[in-house]
């Protein structure tokens, strides 16, 4: 299926958490034909956010930043992110990475409050199969796609997952 203007860009998930770039990898696995390119990236980990944001932001239709620690986590790089997002008018989700919500960094985000809490409940869950349901939530109640989802589901407390 060849991109149009409305389905060429990418997903972007900036997380701290260097499981959860994994769990996006595998997860990219069982995304249906079509579905919106994947880029991840550990934000702590960039040498040049700014030339980071020059290349990956332009193809973006939609950007999640996930902070362990918070906004202390990457302050400048967060404000940077948020102001180059609000110009290119990219959806941005913001969230922290403790087992409950950062209203510091939700009040960040651009969609509606309710969205963020609802795909914050996939990463609070974490795992492969809730990081494919994040990433298709957001498909469809950020982007207005069509793939389908189902809701969070919590991890058995032990055993292979």
């Amino acid at each position: 299926m060849a991109d149009s203007p409305a389905e060429a860009g990418r997903l972007l998930l900036l997380t701290t958490a260097d499981t959860e770039i994994l769990a996006t990898a595998k997860a990219s696995e069982h995304l249906p034909e079509g579905f919106p390119k994947l880029g991840c990236a550990n934000p702590a980990a960039l040498d040049d956010p700014a030339a980071f944001f020059e290349s990956e932001l332009p193809e973006a239709r939609a950007v999640l930043v996930r902070l362990l620690g918070g906004r202390r986590a990457w302050p400048e790089g967060l404000e940077e992110l948020r102001l180059r997002c609000a110009r290119l008018r990219v959806p941005l989700l913001a969230f922290g990475g403790e087992a409950e919500p950062d209203a510091e960094l939700a009040a960040l985000s651009t969609v509606p409050a309710g969205t963020v809490l609802e795909a914050f409940e996939y990463l609070r869950h974490g795992g492969v199969r809730n990081t494919e349901n994040l990433l298709r939530f957001v498909a469809d109640t950020v982007l207005m796609e069509g793939y389908g989802f189902e809701p969070a589901s919590a991890l058995p407390e032990v055993g292979v997952y």
